[in-house]
C-alpha cells in the first residue's frame, strides 16, 4: 500500500492535472505549484514572479530572485504589468504607462515532461531601454518548432539605468534583473520541458545589446550558451549613458530632492512616486523622442554598498582583453535599421522641414552626440561635416532624398557599433552575421509613420524580430506565403543554433568571421540568399573617422566619481531613531522630519494585513527632508475621470518640533487627516500655526480605500487595516518621540472628518490603549453612517470577480489579489459610487472576527456597544461640529445647475446614495418611504430643489451624515470620560465649500465641514489666499486651546470655557464664533431628534460575524 502511494505522489508532481473547471496546468517551480493552460498545440504559463518586487529599499537596487513560497496553485495565464516608462507609442502627450511592480516572465513550452530536454529560448525585448515588455512578444511562431520560449520585463528607463557613478546609485538595474531571470530560467526551466544547459538569449534593439552586454558581465557567465543579437550591441551610442551623474540631479532637483550626496538623492527618491520619477524622462527629449535612450548602461564603480556590479570596464575594453563569454554569437542589422526613429519624421511634413532648417541643432540629438560633444562648436562641425558628406551643396532635405537620412541615422546608431563588435568579438568566440534585406508587408517603417509609404526605404529596424516574434501588429494583417516560409526559416535557424549546430537560413549557412579587417555576412533575402565579404556594413570608415567621444573612460569614471563625493549638508539636523540616524532641517522658527517610514511597506504578504513597526536599520543618516509618497487611492479632489494617485508603499510620517532636546517634554500632536476613509494624506497638512506653539506635530498616511477596508468579516481579510497603522503610528511616537523633544506621555490624537471618527474609534480599540492622553475629533464620530461598511463580504467579492480571482474560499480570494497590481483594486471604486463621489465612504471600519490568523482584533465589538458598556479610553475628548457640515459633499451640486437638477428629479434614486442608506436599506420600497419621508419633512409639497433652497439640502446631509451621529456618540460617552463639544459658527474666507463649488456669493454658503481645521492646519488650498487679520485671531485662539487641552487643562476658546458634557438626554456645546461665542444647552445642534425616529438599519454588526472561509 505504502508503495502505491509513494506512487501516486510522484505521477502527480511529475505530469500536469486538472484543477478546477479551467483545466489549469499545474507545474511545480521553486516556489510552488503554478497554474497554466493549454493553448492549441503548446502551454502557456504567463506572469510569473521571478524577482521580489523592486519597491522600497529595492527601488535603485540589484534585484532579487523571488523567495515567496505557495502551497496552492497561482494563476499563471495573464502576463503580469508591464514596467512603469515613458512609451513612445503611446499616441497621447502622457506617456505614462506601466507599474513599478513588473518583474514578471512568461514561459510558453510544448512539453512539460522534465526529461524532455528542448532548448530554451530567453528572449529580452526592445524599446531602447526605454520602454517595451517581454508580453510584447507572442510565441505563436517559435513555439511550431520544439523550443521552449521565456519572455520577460525589466525595468525601463530611470527605474532601471539611473545612475550616480558610484556605488549609491550603481546602476544597470535593469540588466541586473535580466541576469536574475536568467538564474530563475537555470533553477526552473526544466519543469517546462527544457535544458537548463542549453539556453539562448536573443534580443531585439535595447534587448540585443542586452545580449551583447551579458557576453561581458561576469554576473551572466554561465547562464546561457549561445546568444542572437537583432539590431544593437554594446557600441552602439545610445547603449552606454553619458553624463549619468548630471542627468539623475537633474531627475532630483526637479522632484525637490537635496542632491549634494548620493546617499541623500537616493533616500528622497526612494520616497518619491515611481510615476513622478519617470515623467521626468519628457525633459531629455529634445525633438519627438530623441535621443532615444537618455538612460542606459554605465560602468559600474565597485564598493561596499555594489559588492558585484554587471560592467566593471568599458566594453571596447573587456572584448578588446578578451574578457568576454566563449559561446557562439550570432548579430544581425536590417537593410534600413534607420527607420527608428527616421520613419516617424515623415509622419507629418513639418518634421522633415524642421530637420532641414534646424540641422545643426537638432541631429546632434536625433544621432545621439548631443550629451557627448559638450562643446558647441564642436558638435556644430561634426553636424556640418555629416551634412557635407551626404547631401550636395545646397541640397534641402525632403521626401525624394529621406533614403539618405535613413542611410546617414543607421550608419551611425546602428551598423558602425555592431561591425566594431563583430570585429572586436572574432579572436575570442564564434560570431555569424547576416544582414536582413527581406521586406515585410508591415514592420515599425509603417507604424511610425503612420501609414506612409516606406517600401522605397527598405527593411526597416525589426523587421526579422517581427516575423519571429509574432506580434499585436500584425493581427489583422495574415502573413503572406512568403512570409511564412521565411519565418520557418528562422525558427529552424533559431532552434539549430540553440542546440549548437552553426546556423542556417534555408540552405544558406551564416558565414562565421574569421577576419578583424573584414566581415562577412549572409545577406538575407527570400528566395535567395547570399554571402558578401567587405571591410564593414555600409560607410562605416567614414563614421569612424569622427570623434563623438563615446567611450566613456575609466580616468574619466574616476574624475565624476569625486567630483559627486561632495559634503553633507550644513545644515541637516540629525536625530536618532530607533532604527538610525535621520537628517532633518530647520525650516525657521521650527524644524522639520519628513518622509520617515514608520511602518515596513504593506506590499506581499502585508497587503490585507496588520501592518508592522518598521524594523530596518541603518547606521548613517537617512534623509528625512521630503515627505513620502501618498496612499493609494481614488481622490475624489482630482478633476476627471481618472482619480488614481499615490502609491501602495506609503506608510510614511512627518514631525515637526521646535525643540529637538530630549529633554524638553513637548506635547504631541498625532494629526489623523481626514477624506471619507478613502482618499488623503498627512502631506496635506502644515504645521505652520501649530508651531506658534511649543508644541510637536505629527502627520502620517495610512492606508485607504479597499486596499485599507477591505474586510470578509472572518480572520483572513478581517479588516481594519488603515486604523491598524495608525496605531503603529501611535507606537511609532511612543517609541521615537523624545528624540524629537516630545513627551511620550503626553500625545493627544487629533482627526478631521474620516480622522475624527478614527480618533473616536482609537477610544473604542483595545489596541489603542495606552498609546494616547487626550483626543479631539473634528466632524466625525463612530456612528456616523459612513463610518461602519455594510455589505463589506459583497463588495469583496465584486471586486475578487471583477479581477479574476476566485471567490468561494476567502483565502483563494487573498492570495489572488495579493498578487494583483494594487492600482487594478484600487480602480474598482467606482463601481461602488452612484452619483458623483457618492456614497462618499464606500469601504470603511468593520466589527472583526478574531481567530488563529486575526489574534488581536481593532475592533471586536459594535461602536454603539462598547459606549454603552463603557469599555472605552477614559481619557478627555473634543467632538465638534460646523454650521453646514453637509458643504461636504453637497458643495459639488452646485458647481454645475445640473447636479441640483437631477438630485431633485431622482430623488428617490439618488438621495439614499448621498445620504449613504442605500446599502443598509436593501429594500427599494422601504428605501423610497425613508427617502420621500425626508423630502416632505424638509420641503413643501410642490416644493423644487434650487440653488434658493438649496441650503435646506445642506441641512438634510449635515444631520445624516454629521449631526445625528456626534451628538448621539458625545451622550454615550459622558458617563465614562470627559467630554466637550463646540458647534463651529465662524466662517473663514475660503474652504472645501468654495473649493467643492467653485462658488464664493455672500450668504450662499455656511460654515464647511473642516472649516476650523482648515483654519489650525493650512494646506494648498489657501496657498494663494492670505489668512486674514481677524482669521489670526481665530488661529491663535484654537491653537492655544489644543496646547492648553494636550497638557491636560480644560479646554477654552479664548476667553470661553468648552462645557463639560453632565447629561445622557441633552447635549451641553459651545457655539464657537468671533469675537462672541455662548454656551448652549438643548437636544442636539439642529434636528437630531427628528432622524432618530428614521430606521436607516445602521447598526449592521450587533452580533459578530459567523466564521467561514467560503464566502
Amino acid at each position: 500500500a505504502s508503495f502505491r502511494w509513494i506512487c501516486l505522489v510522484i505521477l502527480c508532481f511529475s505530469t500536469p492535472f486538472v484543477v478546477g473547471h479551467d483545466s489549469a496546468i499545474v507545474v511545480n517551480i521553486q516556489n510552488g505549484p503554478i497554474a497554466g493552460e493549454r493553448r492549441g498545440d503548446y502551454y502557456a504559463f504567463e506572469g510569473i514572479p521571478y524577482a521580489k518586487p523592486p519597491l522600497g529599499n529595492l527601488r535603485f537596487a540589484s534585484s532579487e530572485l523571488n523567495d515567496d513560497r505557495w502551497t496552492e496553485p497561482r494563476s499563471a495565464t495573464k502576463p503580469g504589468s508591464i514596467c512603469l516608462q515613458w512609451a513612445h507609442f503611446n499616441k497621447t502627450k502622457d506617456k505614462l504607462k506601466g507599474a513599478e511592480d513588473c518583474l514578471f516572465l512568461n514561459v510558453y513550452t510544448t512539453s512539460i515532461d522534465p526529461t524532455a530536454r528542448l532548448p530554451t529560448i530567453a528572449f529580452i525585448h526592445g524599446g531602447a531601454f526605454m520602454f517595451g515588455a517581454g508580453s510584447k512578444s507572442k510565441p505563436d511562431h517559435i513555439i511550431k518548432r520544439h523550443i521552449v520560449l521565456v519572455t520577460f520585463n525589466y525595468r525601463l528607463g530611470p527605474l532601471g539605468f539611473l545612475s550616480t557613478e558610484d556605488d549609491v546609485i550603481p546602476g544597470n538595474f535593469g540588466l541586473k534583473d535580466q541576469v536574475i531571470a536568467l538564474q530563475w530560467i537555470r533553477e526552473n526551466i526544466e519543469s517546462f520541458g527544457g535544458d537548463p544547459e542549453t539556453v539562448s538569449i536573443v534580443g531585439y534593439s535595447a534587448g540585443s545589446a542586452s545580449v551583447h552586454l551579458h557576453y561581458l558581465s561576469p554576473l551572466s557567465r554561465g547562464l546561457f550558451t549561445s546568444g542572437i543579437g537583432h539590431s544593437g550591441s554594446a557600441l552602439n551610442p545610445w547603449t552606454m549613458a553619458e553624463k549619468s551623474t548630471e542627468k539623475a540631479k537633474q531627475i532630483g532637483k526637479a522632484l525637490g530632492c537635496p542632491i549634494r550626496t548620493s546617499q541623500t538623492l537616493l533616500e528622497c527618491l526612494r520616497n518619491v512616486p515611481a510615476e513622478d520619477i519617470v515623467r521626468q524622462v519628457s525633459q531629455f527629449l529634445d525633438f519627438l523622442y530623441n535621443p532615444f535612450s537618455p538612460f542606459g548602461a554605465v560602468v559600474e564603480r565597485e564598493g561596499s554598498l555594489n559588492t558585484h556590479p554587471f560592467l566593471k570596464e568599458t566594453p571596447r575594453s573587456l572584448m578588446s582583453s578578451g574578457n568576454v563569454a566563449k559561446v557562439p554569437l550570432i548579430l544581425s542589422v536590417t537593410q534600413a535599421e534607420g527607420l527608428y526613429p527616421g520613419a516617424e519624421f515623415i509622419s507629418d511634413h513639418k518634421y522633415i522641414q524642421e530637420i532641414d532648417s534646424r540641422w545643426n541643432e537638432l541631429v546632434p540629438s536625433i544621432l545621439d552626440y548631443k550629451t557627448a560633444v559638450r562643446d558647441l562648436g564642436t558638435r556644430d562641425h561634426l553636424s556640418e561635416t555629416i551634412r557635407n558628406r551626404y547631401f550636395q551643396g545646397d541640397d534641402r532635405l525632403s521626401l525624394s532624398n529621406f533614403n539618405v537620412l535613413i542611410q546617414i541615422i543607421s550608419n551611425r546608431l546602428y551598423f558602425a557599433g555592431v561591425t566594431e563588435s563583430i570585429k572586436l568579438m572574432q579572436p575570442h568566440t564564434k560570431v555569424y552575421v547576416y544582414v536582413d534585406y527581406f521586406k515585410i508587408k508591415y514592420g515599425i517603417g509603417e507604424k511610425l509613420s503612420k501609414g506612409a509609404d516606406t517600401t522605397y526605404l527598405g527593411v526597416s529596424h525589426g523587421e526579422d524580430v517581427d516575423l519571429v516574434f509574432h506580434s499585436i501588429a500584425r493581427e489583422h494583417l495574415p502573413y503572406t506565403k512568403e512570409e511564412r516560409i521565411v519565418i520557418n526559416r528562422f525558427v529552424a535557424m533559431y532552434k539549430q543554433f540553440a542546440k549548437g549546430a552553426a546556423p542556417r537560413f534555408g540552405s544558406h549557412t551564416l558565414p562565421l568571421q574569421d577576419d578583424r579587417d573584414k566581415i562577412s555576412y549572409l545577406k538575407l533575402n527570400y528566395p535567395q540568399s547570399v554571402v558578401i565579404r567587405a571591410s564593414g556594413l555600409n560607410d562605416e570608415e567614414f563614421w569612424n573617422s569622427l570623434d563623438f567621444n563615446d567611450a566613456p573612460l575609466l580616468a574619466a569614471l574616476c574624475l565624476v566619481i569625486a567630483c559627486i563625493t561632495i559634503e553633507a549638508s550644513t545644515t541637516a539636523t540629525i536625530v536618532n531613531l530607533k532604527n538610525g540616524p535621520i537628517a532633518g532641517e530647520r525650516r525657521g522658527d521650527y524644524y522639520a522630519f519628513e518622509g520617515i517610514p514608520y511602518a515596513k511597506p504593506p506590499l506581499g504578504k502585508l497587503r490585507f494585513a496588520a501592518s508592522e513597526l518598521n524594523d530596518d536599520r541603518w547606521t548613517e543618516p537617512r534623509n528625512a527632508t521630503v515627505r513620502g509618497p501618498v496612499c493609494l487611492q481614488w481622490n475624489h479632489l482630482i478633476p476627471g475621470d481618472n482619480k488614481l494617485e499615490g502609491t501602495e508603499d506609503c506608510l510614511f510620517l512627518n514631525v515637526y518640533t521646535t525643540s529637538i532636546d530630549p529633554t524638553a517634554r513637548l506635547p504631541t500632536i498625532a494629526f489623523i487627516h481626514g477624506g471619507a476613509l478613502m482618499f488623503g494624506t498627512g502631506n496635506f497638512y502644515e504645521p505652520d500655526h501649530i508651531m506658534r506653539r511649543q508644541m510637536i506635530l505629527v502627520t502620517f498616511n495610512y492606508r485607504l480605500g479597499p486596499l485599507g477596508f477591505l474586510s470578509t468579516e472572518d480572520d483572513v481579510i478581517p479588516g481594519n487595516f488603515g486604523l491598524k497603522d495608525q496605531v503603529i503610528a501611535l507606537q511609532w511616537i511612543r517609541e521615537n518621540i523624545e528624540s524629537f523633544g516630545g513627551d511620550p506621555e503626553t500625545v493627544s490624537i487629533v482627526g478631521y472628518s474620516a480622522g475624527s471618527a478614527s480618533v473616536h474609534l482609537h477610544y473604542l480599540s483595545p489596541l489603542s490603549r495606552g498609546l494616547f492622553t487626550s483626543g479631539i475629533g473634528h466632524s466625525g464620530s463612530a456612528l456616523n453612517p459612513w463610518v461602519m461598511m455594510e455589505r463589506s463580504v459583497e463588495k469583496a467579492i465584486r471586486i475578487g470577480a471583477v479581477l479574476g480571482c476566485p471567490t468561494r474560499k476567502t483565502q483563494a480570494l487573498l492570495d489572488c489579489l495579493r498578487k494583483q497590481q494594487a492600482e487594478d483594486i484600487v480602480r474598482q471604486v467606482p463601481q461602488f459610487l452612484d452619483y458623483l463621489y457618492n456614497p462618499f465612504s464606500p469601504f470603511g471600519a468593520v466589527v472583526e472576527k478574531k481567530g488563529p490568523l486575526n489574534p488581536h482584533p481593532f475592533l471586536q465589538e459594535t461602536p454603539r456597544s462598547l459606549m454603552s458598556s463603557g469599555n472605552i479610553a477614559k481619557v478627555p475628548l473634543i467632538l465638534s461640529v460646523t454650521e453646514a457640515e453637509g458643504l461636504y459633499p453637497g458643495a459639488e451640486f452646485i458647481s454645475d445647475p445640473k447636479y441640483l437638477q437631477e438630485i431633485d428629479a431622482r430623488w428617490d434614486e439618488l438621495v439614499p446614495s448621498i445620504l449613504d442608506y442605500k446599502t443598509s436599506v436593501p429594500d427599494p420600497k422601504a428605501r423610497d418611504r425613508l427617502s420621500e419621508a425626508i423630502r416632505n419633512h424638509y420641503f413643501g409639497p410642490n416644493e423644487r430643489l434650487s440653488l434658493e433652497n438649496f441650503k435646506t439640502l445642506i441641512r438634510i446631509i449635515s444631520n445624516r451624515l454629521y449631526f445625528a451621529g456626534v451628538t448621539e456618540s458625545a451622550k454615550l460617552m459622558h458617563p465614562f470620560t470627559n467630554v466637550y463639544v463646540y458647534y463651529d459658527l465662524y466662517k473663514s474666507k475660503f474652504g472645501v465649500g468654495e473649493a467643492l463649488s467653485h462658488r464664493d456669493e455672500p450668504g450662499l454658503l455656511g460654515v464647511a465641514h473642516g472649516d476650523d481645521v482648515l483654519l489650525i492646519f493650512p494646506s494648498v488650498l489657501r496657498e494663494e489666499i492670505p489668512f486674514t487679520e481677524e482669521e489670526m485671531q481665530v488661529v491663535d485662539r484654537f491653537v492655544t486651546m489644543y496646547e492648553h487641552f494636550t497638557k491636560g487643562d480644560q479646554p477654552r476658546f479664548g476667553a470661553y470655557e468648552l462645557p463639560l458634557q453632565d447629561s445622557t438626554d441633552k447635549l451641553v456645546f459651545l457655539e464657537l464664533n468671533y469675537p462672541q461665542s455662548k454656551t448652549v444647552r438643548a437636544e442636539g445642534v439642529s434636528d437630531e431628534a427628528y432622524w432618530r425616529t428614521l430606521d436607516f438599519n445602521d447598526g449592521p454588526y450587533a452580533s459578530p460575524a459567523p466564521t467561514h472561509t467560503e464566502l
